[in-house]
């Protein structure tokens, strides 16, 4: 994966352009809290590879600068209103892709390998979500990137 940035001055604030070279299959997806998913449809789930943090800026006094991204494509669109703004403005994204792995699953996903008759997946997620109380709720398994064991888990809002 690779990303090339791209700087064009926009009315009263600046359009950022990260372009995305990414491994054949793989996407952007939006994710929660204004995040954006690097991942790929698997097995019914979603398989996130990586990750691009939640936007933020801050001008020359250090205040928040309103920041937002879109998705075009293979290119994450940063845009920041720099109207009310100290020059200059720093918005600088955190970007993550490597050594995990992160497949979601929705809520009926979860109840369909719960309640399904192949006995694979009930003993799959049996191992994988001993922890989780019940299968009425979103779950992202951590897997290791070469042998996708899990790792770990998390609830997340669906």
């Amino acid at each position: 994966m690779s990303a090339n940035l791209v700087i064009a001055e926009r009315g009263r604030g600046l359009t950022y352009r990260f372009l995305f070279s990414l491994p054949e299959g793989f996407t952007l997806y939006p994710g929660g809290a204004g995040q954006v998913l690097i991942g790929k449809e698997f097995n019914g789930g979603m398989l996130i590879a990586g990750r691009v943090d939640s936007p933020w800026a801050l001008d020359a006094s250090g205040t928040r600068v309103p920041t937002s991204y879109t998705i075009s494509g293979s290119a994450l669109i940063q845009t920041v209103d720099t109207s009310k703004a100290q020059l200059p403005v720093v918005a600088d994204p955190r970007i993550s892709f490597g050594w995990h792995v992160y497949a979601r699953y929705s809520r009926s996903e979860i109840q369909r390998f719960w309640s399904g008759s192949v006995i694979a997946n009930k003993v799959a997620f049996a191992i994988a979500c001993s922890y989780i109380p019940t299968p009425n709720q979103c779950v992202e398994l951590k897997l290791q990137l070469v042998t996708y064991l899990p790792v770990g888990w998390k609830r997340y809002s669906c």
